[in-house]
């Protein structure tokens, strides 16, 4: 049975993996200036968007937080901004 987590919760597995994304899109953001379009740099940016996914569901099966509806969105456009 998946721990479920109050609306007030910081520290959840979902919020875990947006925080990691929100730490990664600099270096992405590094990637893109230092090497240019490449295949590396695709499959950097298809890795920390598939996480995305990841995040999704682990929200959905422990209980979604306010930090992490306010905080997946802002992960989500820190990468696009990439």
């Amino acid at each position: 049975m998946a721990t479920s987590f109050g609306p007030s919760a910081l520290a959840t597995p979902a919020n875990a993996v947006t925080i990691a994304r929100l730490l990664c899109a600099p270096l992405l953001w590094l990637l893109i200036v230092a090497v240019g379009p490449s295949y590396v740099t695709l499959a950097a940016w298809i890795a920390l968007a598939s996480t995305d996914g990841v995040d999704g569901y682990l929200a959905r099966r422990h209980g979604t937080t306010r930090s992490g509806a306010f905080l997946d969105p802002l992960a989500d456009k820190a990468l696009v901004l990439g």
